[in-house]
């Protein structure tokens, strides 16, 4: 096994370990890490939005973000895409839906996310996104 699978498994394992209001406030630090301004809402209250990412360059961007904490076993099926696809619409100036998880989407998800330009971020690009951007603070910081 390379080091480099070993640390995704490694963070991999530390995320399993959260729980679910955790690891939302997990995603919503890494989201401020790479310059978001973050909200993480109620985690009862939150219509479906979990993070809201917002960020003013050159133009305002809108992230919603739906963060899911599932084991390795579990995957995110089409009808939860589908679920979440429309926050765009129902909350002012979004311009994009973001699933993030520990786990996996099945491939029908993943279709369905493409047809309704629903972002999808699984456990293994979560891990090499934190390798990329050395984010291994935050991590230690939640585990």
């Amino acid at each position: 096994m390379s080091s480099k699978s070993y640390l995704k498994s490694e963070i991999l394992y530390a995320l399993y370990q959260l729980d679910p209001a955790e690891f939302e406030n997990f995603i919503g630090k890494i989201w401020h890490r790479i310059g978001w301004e973050t909200n993480v809402t109620d985690h009862f209250n939150d219509d479906g939005v979990d993070i809201v990412a917002h960020r003013d360059d050159l133009f305002s961007q809108k992230h919603l973000i739906q963060a899911k904490r599932f084991g390795p076993d579990k995957e995110i099926a089409k009808h939860t895409v589908e679920k979440y696809s429309n926050l765009k619409e129902t909350k002012e100036m979004a311009d994009v839906v973001i699933i993030i998880t520990t786990s996996s989407f099945t491939e029908s998800a993943e279709q369905r996310a493409s047809e309704l330009n629903v972002k999808l971020v699984d456990g293994e690009a979560l891990a090499s996104y934190i390798i990329k951007t050395e984010s291994f603070g935050i991590v230690e910081e939640y585990s």
